[in-house]
This record gives C-alpha cells, structure tokens and sequence, in this order.
C-alpha cells in the first residue's frame, strides 16, 4: 500500500481520538498488517519498522487481492485520555508550556483543561492561548507574573478537568524558574 493523501497522520489506533505517532508523507510504502474489522483503518507498518493506524482515504493498495486478504487485527488498542509531548519555553518574564493531548470522552462533553505552576502562588497566573477545551490536539498555556514578589516555580501541572470541577488525569513537568 502506498500513502495517497498530501497529510496523513500516523495513528495509536484506529480512530482520531488516538495519539498521533507520526506525519508519513505522500508516497511513503506501508504494509498492511491487519484492518478494524470494517476495513476504515488499517494497521501498517512503515519501512522505519513503526507501526501505527492510517484511515483507508489516505492509502491505495498496489494491489487489491492482496488488500482483501489483509486480516482482522486481533486486538485494537483502546483510546486513553493522555499529555504528550511536552514542549516549554522561557521568554523574559513569561514561561510558556506547549503539550498535545487526547481526550477520549471519559468525563463528557464538557472537560476542560487547567494548568498551575508549583509549589501554588498567587504571584504568577496562567493564560490559555488556544482554549481549555479537552478533544485532541495542542493545547498552549502562558504563565506571567500578576504581583509583586519573589517566586521559584519547580513544576508545572496539566489536568483534564470533569464539567464539576475534579481533576481526573494530571502530569507534572518540570519548570524551573526564578520570578
């Protein structure tokens, strides 16, 4: 099978409200090791030896006897709620987290995400630059100062808030820096 679609994602499982792995190109060979059961997603694996999920719109089989001997995947991955690859960054007096996510439902509709810095102070806030809210994708928070005094963040902290308030998945990353 070959990639067919300008931009394909690369997947944890066959779904979108899975992690994204890696951005294949057009034109990249993949072999079909095994489809969803209903033939939307197909489980390949890339020349690089990773595998991962592509939706069938972005392939084309070389060759379509083949392609119909493909086998049912014998387990499919369920989807999880997850913070992953963190990016931070400092700039002057502003300290800025970058981090993809996947929200899966778990919570419904109306999860949200919340960041602070710790040890907790009220001399720094955060601004969410992109949304609070939970799906998939990257989600941006910038912290900066609000009040006077001395303050030394150790860590940041992301969690995927219920619509009642209670936070049901958090990660700690470090964050060191003087304020």
């Amino acid at each position: 099978m070959e990639i067919v679609a300008q931009r394909a994602f690369l997947r944890a499982g066959p779904g979108i409200n899975y992690r994204i792995l890696e951005y294949p190109i057009q034109g990249t060979a993949v072999t079909a090791i095994a489809h969803n059961g209903n033939r939307t997603w197909f489980n390949v694996l890339l020349d690089t030896g990773t595998t991962g999920w592509l939706h069938h719109e972005v392939l084309e089989a070389d060759d379509s006897t083949a392609a119909n001997n493909i086998p049912v995947a014998a387990t499919i991955p369920v989807p999880v709620d997850e913070f992953y690859d963190p990016f931070l960054s400092v700039s002057g007096d502003s300290l800025s987290l970058q981090v993809y996510h996947t929200y899966v439902g778990t919570q419904g509709d109306t999860a949200y995400f919340e960041a602070r810095l710790l040890p907790e102070t009220n001399l720094v806030a955060p601004t969410y630059l992109n949304s609070q809210e939970l799906g998939l994708g990257l989600l941006i928070v910038e912290f900066n100062r609000v009040a006077a005094g001395e303050y030394f963040s150790e860590e940041i902290e992301v969690c995927m808030v219920s619509q009642v308030g209670t936070p049901f998945f958090c990660e700690t990353y470090p964050a060191r820096k003087s304020w």
